[in-house]
């Protein structure tokens, strides 16, 4: 039996948000009122999914939020956000949360890989279309089941692409045969 099958006992908690990196996709909030003591004050691992299941967009500097949460041999882990309470101070620091992999509208493109950096978890393709570049994230590549070591300079993609604030995410990727 693993650590997170050991023990998925639901825990309701307050959060702070403590950090969270936008190009990782994951953080961690710190609960503050629990039904559990024990997990006061402890970092709660949260990932992407969570925000994006609850339609939260952004957050600022010590959001605070309602939350469900469970304890395992690994840590402790966000499962589920039931309500923002406090999107926290926005102006100090603002933070984007990515659009889930099927919001928006997508369009397909062609394009090469700019470059990638696996240390940071993303990179840019330049578009056949000659328009500002795409974002690639590595939930992306995961997503379609593609390694980080194939994305090499100039590799040949054929992607649905998004637009969002930022710019031009790619959602759907594979490679392709190359073009001119």
């Amino acid at each position: 039996m693993t650590g997170e099958e050991k023990d998925k006992t639901k825990l309701e908690c307050v959060c702070n948000l403590k950090w969270f990196n936008e190009s990782k996709g994951f953080g961690f909030l710190v609960p503050q009122q629990s039904n559990d003591p024990s997990i006061l004050n402890k970092d709660a691992f949260v990932h992407v999914s969570v925000f994006q299941e609850k339609g939260i967009s952004y957050l600022g500097k010590d959001a605070l939020l309602s939350c469900e949460a469970h304890a395992s041999d690994k840590g402790l882990f966000i499962d589920k956000i039931i309500d923002l309470i406090d999107e926290g101070d926005v102006e100090a620091h603002k933070i984007k949360i990515p659009l889930a992999p099927d919001e928006g509208e997508t369009y397909p493109l062609r394009g090469k890989v700019k470059w990638y950096r696996q240390d940071k978890g993303f990179g840019f393709v330049a578009g056949e279309d000659g328009k500002k570049d795409i974002f690639i994230h590595q939930t992306a590549l995961r997503r379609n089941k593609l390694s980080e070591e194939d994305f090499i300079k100039d590799a040949p993609l054929q992607m649905s692409v998004r637009d969002v604030d930022q710019g031009r995410e790619a959602v759907e990727i594979e490679f392709s045969n190359e073009f001119s």
